[in-house]
């Protein structure tokens, strides 16, 4: 889907965690944060993949019902996330912070 499609992928964790790895090309809307001023940035018409932690991780699936709730069509949610995307060696964008120590 995401060769094909280019959906928009959103990272709904908190920003922080988006900071320190993410899915190519993936935005961060942190559930918390989201409300309509911050989904504008979203194209209503084209596919929106939501995506948290894990399984056991409701953001996603809580955040594909708002953007639902906000008139966008096509809103799917990756509910088994950036665990198992990482579990499948798939390439992740990681945070180049040196500053942590």
């Amino acid at each position: 889907m995401i060769e094909t499609d280019q959906p928009q992928l959103v990272e709904v964790l908190p920003r922080d965690e988006y900071e320190a790895e993410h899915l190519p090309g993936a935005i961060s809307i942190p559930l918390a944060e989201m409300d309509k001023d911050r989904v504008a940035e979203l194209h209503p018409n084209r596919t929106v993949v939501t995506y948290c932690y894990d399984l056991q991780c409701d953001l996603s699936s809580r955040a594909a019902a708002l953007l639902t709730w906000f008139g966008f069509r096509d809103v799917v949610d990756y509910a088994e996330s950036k665990v198992a995307w990482l579990a499948a060696g798939l390439p992740v964008v990681e945070s180049r912070r040196t500053d942590w120590w």
